[in-house]
C-alpha cells in the first residue's frame, strides 16, 4: 500500500477520460438517433416516441439490477470497477455502430426492430459501462476535496465530448439541401465509438483505485423490496421528479433542435453557432 502514486493530476485527467468516453457514445445518439431513424429511414415520429418509451421502461428495470451486480462484484486483481469499463465498451461500440445501420429500403418492421433491439443492447452495454465508472469515485480517493475535483474533471470530459457533436457534425452531416447524410452516420459514430474505446482504456491506465471497496456476501440485492422503499423516499421522489422534468427539458431541446433549424430556418449549419 505504501509504493501506491499519491492522487493527483493523471487521476483527475484520466477520470475525466471516462466521461469523454461515455459521452463520445450517449452524446451522439441523444442528438441524433431520431433525425436517423425518422428522417432517414421514415419511421413514424408516434412509432419512434413508443420506442423510446419502451426503451425507458427497460432502463428502469436493467439500471438498478446492473448497478447492485456492479457492487456485488469482487476485485479482480487491484481493481473492481474497472474490469467492468473495460470490457463493457466493447458491446456500447458494437451496438452503437449497428445501430445506425442504413437500410432506407428495408421493411417497416425491420427498421422498427433495428431502432427497438439495437438501443435496448445500447442501454445495457452503456449502463454496464458507465455505473462502475461513476462508482469509481469512491475508491479513487477517501477525501471529499478530491472526489470533487474528480467531478469537476468528469464535467469537463463530458463537455469535451459534446462540444464537437453539436457544433462539428452539424457542418458535416447535412447535405446543401439541408437533409441528413443518412449513409454518413455509421461512420461518425464508428470513429466516435473507437475514440470512446481508447478513452475508456486510458482512463483505466491512469487512474489508481486506492480504497479497497468492501463486498458484503450476507447482503443481497432484492429488486422488489428496493423498488418499494424508493416510492416510499419522499426526498429521493422530489428529487427524481425535479430531475426528470430536467432532461426532459434538455432532450426536447437536443432532439427538437435539428428540425427547427432544418425546416424553420431552413439552414442546418446555424445549429452549429446556435450551439456555442
Amino acid at each position: 500500500m505504501e509504493n501506491i502514486r499519491p492522487f493527483g493530476w493523471k487521476d483527475k485527467i484520466g477520470y475525466g477520460l471516462g466521461d469523454f468516453g461515455c459521452n463520445m457514445s450517449f452524446a451522439f445518439i441523444n442528438s441524433y438517433m431520431m433525425l436517423f431513424f425518422v428522417t432517414c429511414l421514415g419511421i413514424e415520429p408516434e412509432h419512434y416516441a413508443i420506442i423510446i418509451i419502451i426503451a425507458k421502461v427497460w432502463d428502469a428495470i436493467n439500471d438498478p439490477i446492473i448497478g447492485a451486480m456492479c457492487d456485488a462484484t469482487r476485485p479482480r486483481g487491484k481493481s473492481k470497477f474497472k474490469p467492468w469499463i473495460q470490457w463493457g465498451c466493447i458491446p456500447l461500440l458494437i451496438s452503437s455502430i449497428l445501430m445506425f445501420i442504413y437500410i432506407p429500403n428495408a421493411p417497416y418492421a425491420v427498421k422498427i426492430a433495428l431502432c427497438l433491439v439495437t438501443y435496448l443492447i445500447w442501454s445495457v452495454a452503456y449502463t454496464s459501462v458507465n455505473v462502475p465508472y461513476g462508482s469509481m469515485q469512491s475508491v479513487i480517493t477517501r477525501d471529499e476535496l478530491q472526489r470533487t475535483e474528480l467531478s469537476n474533471a468528469r464535467s469537463i470530459g463530458a463537455l469535451l465530448a459534446q462540444l464537437p457533436v453539436m457544433v462539428i457534425l452539424p457542418l458535416i452531416i447535412y447535405d446543401k439541401d439541408n437533409q441528413p447524410k443518412g449513409n454518413l452516420f455509421i461512420l461518425i459514430v464508428a470513429v466516435m465509438g473507437i475514440i470512446g474505446v481508447i478513452a475508456f482504456q486510458l482512463m483505466c491506465r491512469m487512474t489508481t483505485e486506492r480504497v479497497v471497496p468492501t463486498v458484503n456476501k450476507a447482503q443481497k440485492f432484492n429488486y422488489f423490496k428496493t423498488l418499494g422503499s424508493y416510492f416510499t423516499n419522499k426526498p429521493i421522489m422530489i428529487l427524481t421528479i425535479s430531475t426528470v422534468s430536467y432532461l426532459a427539458l434538455i432532450m426536447t431541446v437536443t432532439a427538437s433542435m435539428q428540425y427547427i433549424f432544418m425546416y424553420y430556418f431552413k439552414n442546418s449549419s446555424l445549429i452549429s453557432v446556435a450551439t456555442v
